[in-house]
């Protein structure tokens, strides 16, 4: 098609080859015609008399048994009906995201308000773990200083004995 488009237009450009020439060119392009019934008393693809006005198609999409025959006025009405359609399904689908996107901001304000709670409870937690670390540490001492007393008033008891038996 570029060949075929620079050939055309290289042709195009030269002065001497006149208006006819660019007539037939543009033809040849497949611009022209466009909207013009067929020449035979035939219609598209041979339907002779079907009643139908059908346009010649050069753009290469065929047309569907919706499109065939039908005038620009109504393919226009259907796809402006389509397009209405289309736009009211996104508006349902808006108002969904909408919906969700809501919900996703409560779930993330929910979890945020739990992940609070849970520091605070973290928080306590390591406080009452220090609180019991140093109440063990200070069982510790105490039952180790009273050990040590036990051992203190034997001893005094057995010096309190000595000194009696040998004074007695």
């Amino acid at each position: 098609l570029s060949r075929k488009y620079q050939g055309a237009k290289d042709q195009v450009s030269e002065p001497a080859s006149g208006v006819a020439a660019r007539g037939q060119l543009l033809e040849d392009l497949g611009t022209t015609g466009w909207g013009t019934a067929p020449h035979s008393s035939e219609g598209f693809l041979g339907q002779e008399g079907s009643g139908r006005r059908v346009m010649p198609n050069r753009t290469g999409v065929m047309e569907t048994e919706r499109s065939l025959g039908v005038g620009t006025g109504q393919v226009k009405q259907e796809q402006q009906k389509m397009l209405d359609q289309q736009d009211a399904g996104l508006d349902v689908l808006a108002d969904i995201i909408r919906r969700q996107k809501g919900m996703g901001q409560d779930i993330f304000r929910e979890v945020t308000q739990q992940n609070d709670l849970i520091d605070e409870i973290d928080d306590r937690a390591e406080n009452v773990n220090q609180r019991l670390l140093d109440t063990t540490s200070s069982v510790r001492v105490v039952s180790k200083k009273d050990r040590t007393c036990g051992y203190w008033v034997v001893i005094l008891l057995l010096f309190i004995a000595i000194i009696a038996v040998l004074f007695a």
